[in-house]
């Protein structure tokens, strides 16, 4: 008898610390890919040509490329480039509403 209550508490705590453990689900959130435009600010509008338009770059690809090194995302700043899933905007196009991610701010001046 003693032999099957071992393998009973055996059992109940391996489905009970099965029950407990933690799923490694990561906190870091996707951010989303756009083809990233730069903003005149005064006009409220594109102002050129996409910085990347052969591919699809995330906030943080966008923000390492050589050609936003004026953009730092600093709080407060104005618009410096803005991402869009729209290949295809032209200098004076509206700026795209914000999609949460798809916003770089200038430097701090």
């Amino acid at each position: 008898m003693k032999k099957y209550v071992t393998g009973l508490v055996a059992v109940i705590l391996a489905i009970s610390f099965s029950a407990f453990t933690p799923t490694g689900k990561s906190n870091h959130t996707t951010l989303t890919k756009y083809y990233w435009y730069p903003v005149d600010n005064v006009a409220n509008e594109i102002a050129g040509t996409a910085i990347n338009p052969n591919s699809l770059k995330d906030k943080d690809e966008a923000m390492a490329g050589a050609s936003v090194t004026s953009c730092q995302d600093n709080q407060g700043q104005p618009l410096c480039v803005v991402g869009s899933s729209d290949p295809n905007l032209e200098q004076h196009d509206a700026i795209p509403a914000d999609a949460g991610d798809n916003f770089i701010l200038r430097t701090a001046q």
